[in-house]
């Protein structure tokens, strides 16, 4: 048991950003407001969904518009891939590329695009060799923990942090304007501290740190480089789960407890105590005041738990491979007015492409099938579901 508590803190110690809200009821994520015709812009961490789209980690557009999904081609010049899948602000999408290794300079590049990946961009480019990458987290923990790059929408610019690669360095903050095409530094009166992207507070972005054995969460001021100094803890206590909304998520890793701390009081609230600490539920993702729990000791087990009153119930929802009936867990992968977007189907099948020599290639490939379901269904596992009609071709 002990081998599992330690993978879990392990594990949990690396889910950053779990699209989720403050422990209240109605809470919906700051990005999901309608992209269309809005009044106000967005502001705030960018996520990869904008409302009405959700882009998937297969580069899938699911247009709950007119329900139908598509395969999204993103235009990148010369011979790179992605290493930070896009993120959107209704208007544009924002993604980082890197030289695939056999090219003879390895460079990261960030990129904006129209939201079907149209008319690309290039707003920054590293020099050669540098090791420097753009910084990418996972938007909502394991449901979907591909690296999406970090984007923040702050007065009338978009604004990006870089790294240096493999490392826990200073991040180095980029800024680019509205109506710009070029990604510029910033430079602020203060270096800044080492820390890795953690989540957001306030629609500013919040870092942590490692001193000695204590963990540091703080916050950066984007437009004038200020550091406020959150909150810390002893680092071998709890595992980190996420930050949202000003409310860090952590769960005990000998316990199971879950608290949410809100940091700009320091207030502590204890979510959910698990009446047999010794079965071990590790959270998975927090949404809309419920949390996904998963057993750390097989045979797996799935449960969701109400944040308000503690209650606890069996996940259900399972999808199927349509060749040979196997079953999958169903996850929320993100919220779409009062829907979350979940892979109901998947399929395999053989794919021909073109090698890098210009030959023909086969390869096994899977496609997802997508739908719509109710939030209140999904967490008490109703299978009503609303499906994507998928849509080939651009």
């Amino acid at each position: 048991m002990k081998a599992a508590k330690r993978l879990w803190a392990a594990a949990l110690a690396f889910v950053l950003l779990a699209g989720c809200g403050k422990p209240t009821a109605g809470t919906a994520p700051a990005a999901s407001a309608a992209p269309e015709n809005q009044e106000q812009p967005v502001t705030g961490l960018l996520t990869a969904w904008d409302g009405r789209r959700y882009y998937t980690k297969a580069n899938v557009i699911c247009d709950s518009a007119d329900m139908t999904a598509r395969d999204l081609v993103l235009q990148m010049d010369g011979q790179r891939m992605l290493s930070g899948y896009p993120v959107t602000d209704g208007k544009f999408l924002y993604y980082s590329t890197e030289t695939i290794l056999e090219a003879p300079e390895h460079r990261t590049q960030i990129w904006r695009s129209g939201l079907d990946g149209s008319e690309p961009v290039l707003l920054w480019q590293s020099e050669a060799e540098t090791g420097i990458s753009p910084v990418s987290a996972s938007l909502n923990g394991w449901s979907d923990n591909i690296g999406r790059l970090v984007v923040f929408a702050w007065q009338d610019a978009v604004w990006f942090f870089i790294r240096q690669e493999g490392w826990i360095d200073s991040p180095q903050v980029l800024c680019c304007g509205n109506g710009e095409t070029q990604a510029r530094p910033v430079e602020y009166p203060e270096p800044l501290a080492q820390g890795t992207f953690a989540g957001e507070m306030d629609d500013q972005p919040v870092f942590q740190s490692f001193e000695g054995e204590r963990c540091v969460y703080w916050q950066l001021d984007l437009a004038t480089g200020t550091v406020r100094e959150l909150a810390d803890f002893p680092e071998p206590v709890h595992s980190n789960l996420l930050v949202q909304d000003g409310i860090l998520y952590l769960q005990d890793d000998e316990s199971w407890e879950l608290c949410a701390v809100d940091l700009a009081s320091g207030e502590r609230q204890v979510l959910w105590r698990p009446g047999e600490p010794d079965q071990g539920l590790g959270v998975q993702y927090v949404w809309d005041d419920h949390a996904f729990l998963m057993s750390v000791e097989r045979p797996l087990r799935y449960y969701s738990l109400d944040l308000n009153d503690g209650s606890t119930q069996v996940m259900t929802l399972r999808g199927k491979w349509e060749s040979d009936g196997r079953e999958f867990v169903v996850y929320a992968k993100a919220p779409l007015e009062d829907s979350y977007v979940v892979v109901c189907r998947r399929n395999e099948f053989i794919g021909i492409g073109m090698s890098q020599a210009g030959e023909p290639e086969r390869s096994k490939e899977t496609r997802e099938y997508y739908a719509l379901i109710k939030k209140e269904d999904f967490w008490n596992s109703v299978p009503e579901y609303r499906y994507f009609t998928w849509v080939y071709g651009r």
